[in-house]
């Protein structure tokens, strides 16, 4: 049986692949554009400074 996680990091809530890890990874591993999932992609410099920023 498939990898169910209860809290998928994913931002696309609606993907048919949403909290089911495996599928989504062997997904991504035949892509050619984006070979990682959102989960396992790198946080970009500007977008991690923005988020720890405190106002």
């Amino acid at each position: 049986m498939a990898e169910i996680k209860k809290a998928c990091t994913c931002r696309w809530k609606n993907c048919k692949r949403y909290g089911n890890c495996r599928e989504c990874i062997e997904h991504h591993k035949r892509h050619e554009k984006y070979p990682l999932p959102y989960c396992k992609r790198k946080v970009k410099a500007e977008k991690r400074d923005k988020n720890t920023q405190t106002p």
